[in-house]
């Protein structure tokens, strides 16, 4: 569960309608990269790993955390494992074929254990990152290291394991290629502050998980590698929801840190689109965040 479910909840939903009204937003028309392939979850996350790669070298001083990637690696489950497996299905009465439809696993036949190949290829993506970091060049190696860590990152966010774990289909790599190509460099620049992956203190945990793509110079920005453009109330909940979430536990915990703009990045637009959160600020708003907290605490009891 995330802040992303959380927003979704009818009655979060409702609330959040009654309180804000969805700003005006303009977007942009021209599609610049169409999708290559139908692995649409995994492209976008591989660009959101992509993109932040470039924010670390566009920004030297830009604050990082752990990758979601690492993250997941202490919760890979052990009966993921041939071994494993087989004593599940003696417990269950299942059959190892079936179990490994029920979480989306082919298990490779190579040497090593499963936990050793994803931390393997943890261990390849930083020395390849460090590398990018030191020498500017985007080549299909750092796009592969993004793929590899977005194929990892559903075993903490959902449960899952990609069947595909350690492949990638060239198209997926060609095409995030043409999507990283098309950004403007100049616009993503800091002035002051560049915050990758940025989690909101006490308040993350309490609602069962929240980090933003990354915030730079006071501006929330939400990455989307959709085909659509348009700007959706889902997508204004979830930038909102972070708002609330900052005002409650800060950024990172700390509260020297605020967010006066929210924005979407339209990736295959090569498109950063934003809005100032002050207008959208009513008198009832403290109210609000507390009637929002105390419905966290509710969902997700710690």
């Amino acid at each position: 569960m995330s802040l992303i479910n959380f927003v979704s909840l009818p009655e979060i939903r409702h609330g959040l309608e009654e309180e804000f009204t969805t700003p005006s937003l303009k977007t942009p028309d021209n599609i610049r990269v169409e999708p290559k392939t139908k692995s649409y979850g995994l492209t976008g996350t591989a660009f959101d790993y992509l993109f932040r790669f470039k924010l670390g070298r566009l920004n030297p001083a830009a604050l990082a955390k752990h990758w979601v990637a690492e993250i997941a690696l202490n919760h890979l489950p052990e009966d993921y494992d041939d071994e494993g497996l087989k004593a599940k299905s003696k417990a269950t009465g299942i059959p190892v074929d079936i179990l490994k439809e029920m979480i989306g696993l082919e298990i490779k036949r190579q040497p090593g254990s499963l936990r050793e190949k994803v931390e393997r290829l943890i261990k390849e993506a930083k020395q390849i990152y460090d590398e990018y970091i030191r020498s500017g060049i985007m080549n299909d190696e750092v796009i592969l290291a993004a793929v590899h860590l977005a194929q990892i990152d559903p075993i903490y966010r959902a449960g899952y394991l990609d069947p595909n774990l350690g492949q990638a289909d060239n198209l997926v790599i060609q095409e995030l290629r043409e999507i990283i190509e098309i950004v403007n460099d100049d616009a993503f620049i800091a002035r002051d502050h560049c915050l990758l992956n940025p989690t909101f203190g006490a308040a993350s945990r309490e609602v069962g998980g929240a980090d933003a793509d990354f915030i730079i110079d006071g501006c929330l920005v939400d990455i989307k590698t959709t085909k659509s453009a348009k700007f959706t109330r889902n997508q204004f909940n979830q930038l909102i929801g972070y708002y609330i979430l900052h005002d409650i536990g800060g950024i990172d915990g700390d509260y020297n840190l605020s967010i006066t703009t929210l924005g979407v990045y339209y990736s295959r637009y090569g498109e950063l689109c934003t809005f100032a959160v002050e207008p959208l600020i009513g008198k009832g708003y403290s109210s609000f965040v507390n009637w929002f907290r105390k419905k966290m605490k509710e969902t997700y009891p710690q």
